[in-house]
């Protein structure tokens, strides 16, 4: 348990300051064991040598889209019935609770960062533009065992 003290919340309130503790919680994963970067072209050209092989032998991937083009790119990139997709204009809720419980024999959830929050998965997936790259870093705390960023384009 850490003391703190928290300041500059902006606006007319900046001398303002206030006293708290800090503790980490007791599940934190203090770092993902692998990160990779990898940099893909606008049509995923080696998407199947330069990410999927990577996760050959997961169980289960969540796949998170950062770029409009995403979902239908990517889809023709997965086998076949290997995937459910879960976005906020394409919800599947049903389907998502069986993957995320591990109910679900589909390997692969594509979802967007509106409809990930709060989930932690063992490997992770994140695909953006470059345009993006700055624009999701609380994305990257999905992942707790292995992490693959994707830059496209």
């Amino acid at each position: 348990m850490q003391n703190i003290e928290v300041s500059g919340s902006g606006g007319d309130y900046i001398t303002g300051k206030v006293s708290s503790k800090l503790a980490l919680p007791i599940d934190l994963s203090e770092s993902v064991e692998e990160v990779r970067l990898i940099h893909e072209d606008a049509n995923l050209s080696n998407f199947q040598t330069s990410v999927l092989n990577l996760v050959k032998n997961d169980q289960k991937v969540l796949i998170i889209l950062v770029f409009s083009r995403g979902p239908k790119l990517v889809k023709s990139k997965l086998p076949q019935d290997s995937f459910i997709v879960h976005k906020h204009d394409e919800a599947n809720e049903g389907e998502a609770c069986e993957w995320i419980s591990g109910r679900s024999s589909k390997k692969f959830l594509i979802a967007d960062a509106d409809t990930v929050a709060g989930y932690e998965f063992d490997t992770v997936i994140i695909l953006s533009g470059k345009d993006r790259k700055n624009n999701f870093a609380s994305l990257c705390q999905r992942a707790t065992s292995r992490l693959i960023v994707c830059f496209i384009g």
